[in-house]
C-alpha cells in the first residue's frame, strides 16, 4: 500500500514544500516565544502552560487591597411630565378565515422510493441496487462532489448488483473513511484517486464520472 505522501504527490499535493515552509518559519516563530511555551511548530497547535503562581484564592485576597464601592449617581431632577392623552378604543376583532382543507403536493413517486430504500439500508436492511455514498466536504476538496455523486448516482439506475460507491472529496482522509466501499474515488488537482475495496488503483483523468463508471461495471460483470 502507498504512502500518504504518495497519494499527495499523486493528487498534486507539494507534501515537501509544505515541510519546507514550516522550517523557514522557525526562526522568525521563536521570537515570539514567551515564558510558558512548552512546544514548538506542531501540525494543527501547539501547547502552552500559563503560569498561575499569582492565583489564589478567597483566602489569600487581602480585604483592604479591595476598592471602595463605586458612590451612587445623584439622581438629576425629575421634569413634569405632560399629561397622558387618552387611550383609543380598541378595534373589533376580526374573525380568523377558515383555513383551507387542501393536502400538501407530494413528491414524485419514483423518489419517494428512493427514500425508502435509504432508510432501509441506513436501518441495516438489505436492498438490491448500488448505493452511493460521498463526504461532506471541506477546504481541501477539488473535486464537485455532489454533482459527481449525482451523476454516479443516476447512471447507475437499472443496476441491481448491492455494490457501494464512495465519492469522496480528497486523497487525505477519504480512501480511510471509504474502506468500507466496494469501489471509489478521491478528488485531487484535476483528477481523483481511483480505490478498489480499499486499494489504490490509479489516477483518473479527464471525464471522471465516465471512467468511474466504466470501472464500475468491470467490477459488476466479475
Amino acid at each position: 500500500m502507498k504512502s500518504y505522501s504518495d497519494s499527495y504527490k499523486a493528487a498534486g499535493v507539494d507534501v515537501t514544500a509544505g515541510y519546507e515552509s514550516v522550517e523557514l518559519m522557525k526562526e522568525h516563530v521563536k521570537r515570539t516565544v514567551i515564558p510558558g511555551v512548552v512546544s514548538g511548530i506542531g501540525g494543527f497547535g501547539g501547547l502552552f502552560a500559563p503560569d498561575l503562581s499569582g492565583a489564589g484564592t478567597e483566602k489569600d485576597i487581602d480585604p483592604d487591597a479591595v476598592p471602595d464601592a463605586p458612590k451612587p449617581e445623584q439622581k438629576a431632577e425629575e421634569k413634569p411630565q405632560p399629561p397622558a392623552e387618552p387611550e383609543k378604543p380598541a378595534e373589533p376583532v376580526k374573525e380568523a378565515e377558515p383555513v383551507k382543507d387542501t393536502e400538501p403536493e407530494a413528491d414524485e413517486p419514483e423518489k419517494e422510493v428512493r427514500a425508502g430504500f435509504d432508510i432501509l439500508r441506513a436501518a441495516g436492511h438489505f436492498v438490491p441496487g448500488p448505493e452511493v455514498v460521498s463526504c461532506p466536504t471541506c477546504g481541501r476538496t477539488n473535486i464537485n462532489v455532489a454533482q459527481i455523486a449525482s451523476e454516479v448516482e443516476e447512471r447507475l439506475r437499472g443496476c441491481n448488483k448491492p455494490i457501494k460507491v464512495a465519492v469522496m472529496g480528497c486523497v487525505v482522509n477519504g480512501p480511510g473513511e471509504a474502506r468500507g466501499a466496494d469501489i471509489g474515488i478521491a478528488g485531487g488537482k484535476d483528477c481523483a484517486m481511483l480505490f478498489v475495496r480499499g486499494q489504490q488503483v490509479r489516477m483518473l483523468r479527464g471525464n471522471i464520472v465516465d471512467e468511474l463508471c466504466e470501472e464500475i461495471e468491470r467490477l459488476v460483470l466479475e
